[in-house]
């Protein structure tokens, strides 16, 4: 997904011509939410091939950064206790869906496709108000530089 992603800014740096668009965070995360709603059929018939578990157990996973899982917080947010997000997560695992990362003295639940995180903040996260939510790139633009507004006004008070 990284060797697809540099590709597409690449691609369109190419077409936007020399001077028009340059590489910057803004351009690449505009990017990735162009590649991300690309594959939405897809992302969306896996969502709906998932249980509600399993869904409500992913959701955990984005919001917690793949860590924490068996926690009460974990369990009261899915809504069922931390035998039933195992077997969830064990099953996600077997699918495809989630990996294994293990370091030193930790392990961390992955996506096997990043994107489909990406698509889970983007479509499901947003479209329920959820607090892992990431907004559109342009609306973040735009919220941001309401903010710098804001914040230029109450200096010159």
């Amino acid at each position: 997904n990284v060797q697809m992603l540099a590709h597409s800014c690449w691609s369109r740096l190419r077409e936007g011509g020399a001077g028009k668009l340059s590489l910057s965070e803004p351009f690449v995360h505009e990017t990735l939410e162009g590649l991300v709603r690309q594959q939405d059929p897809f992302f969306a018939q896996l969502w709906t091939a998932l249980t509600p578990i399993q869904q409500r157990t992913l959701l955990a996973v984005v919001e917690q950064g793949g860590v924490n899982l068996q926690s009460t917080r974990t369990a009261q947010a899915v809504g069922r206790g931390p035998g039933t997000i195992r077997k969830s997560l064990h099953s996600m695992i077997d699918s495809g869906v989630l990996r294994e990362e293990r370091s030193m003295n930790s392990t961390r639940l992955r996506f096997e496709d990043p994107f489909f995180a990406q698509w889970i903040r983007l479509i499901v996260m947003a479209a329920n108000g959820l607090s892992g939510a990431r907004r559109p790139f342009a609306s973040q633009q735009r919220h941001d530089a309401g903010l710098q507004n804001l914040k230029r006004k109450r200096t010159t008070l």
